[in-house]
């Protein structure tokens, strides 16, 4: 059916493993190697500076590939994926994650939630579970941020350390994402790529419990 979205997984750490599979008409791909690259840019040793090259990489898949940061295989499989986040320790680094994916415009963005009473609550609390996860006020918000800023190139705008990434994406709207303990001051010296005018800033530093739609 017209309405049908078919899409595969090939699961690999290089891009060369999409070689081949990438010239199947009307196929679209989980982005693996995206993923596995975020959760070492997130890693409490890892350097989100190094996702400004995963972005370059990814524009020859970009009308392929699928960004993802979880989804039903890789959260909780048991068999050492390596893929996932380290236990619902880690939930904070997820929703920064998701913003990363939602904001930079490549791909299509994948948001893995369950049903009511899903699996995931055996092994998470109920804020950190997967269940009814769209509905996470910060997924809504860089949902509503992703669909306002479709076809907005991106450049980035301070990628100078390990724990601190923020880009533009065109005139329309500004990310900025901070993984250390340490508040980051927006000021001045940080050229937002943005018109004079009154702007709303959609996320916030705790977010609150999901929400209804």
């Amino acid at each position: 059916p017209s309405d049908t979205w078919i899409y595969g997984e090939i699961i690999t750490n290089h891009r060369s493993g999409f070689y081949g599979y990438d010239q199947i008409q009307n196929l679209e791909f989980m982005d693996f190697p995206l993923t596995r690259s975020i959760i070492d840019a997130f890693d409490y040793t890892g350097s989100l500076d190094t996702l400004r090259t995963v972005e370059t990489e990814g524009k020859s898949l970009s009308d392929k590939a699928i960004a993802f940061i979880t989804n039903h295989d890789v959260w909780g499989n048991e068999g050492g994926l390596g893929y996932k986040f380290a236990g619902s320790e880690a939930f904070q680094d997820e929703l920064l994650a998701h913003i990363f994916i939602l904001g930079r415009g490549t791909g299509a963005p994948y948001v893995y939630s369950e049903y009511q009473n899903g699996p995931s609550l055996k092994f998470r609390t109920s804020e950190q579970s997967y269940v009814n996860f769209h509905r996470h006020q910060l997924i809504k918000n860089m949902l509503l941020f992703h669909t306002n800023t479709q076809g907005s190139s991106l450049e980035w705008r301070y990628a100078l350390d390990q724990t601190r990434l923020a880009w533009s994406r065109g005139d329309k709207g500004f990310v900025a994402i901070n993984k250390s303990p340490d508040a980051w001051v927006i000021d001045s010296s940080i050229d937002l790529g943005l018109a004079d005018g009154n702007y709303i800033c959609l996320l916030y530093t705790s977010p609150s419990p999901r929400d209804g739609l």
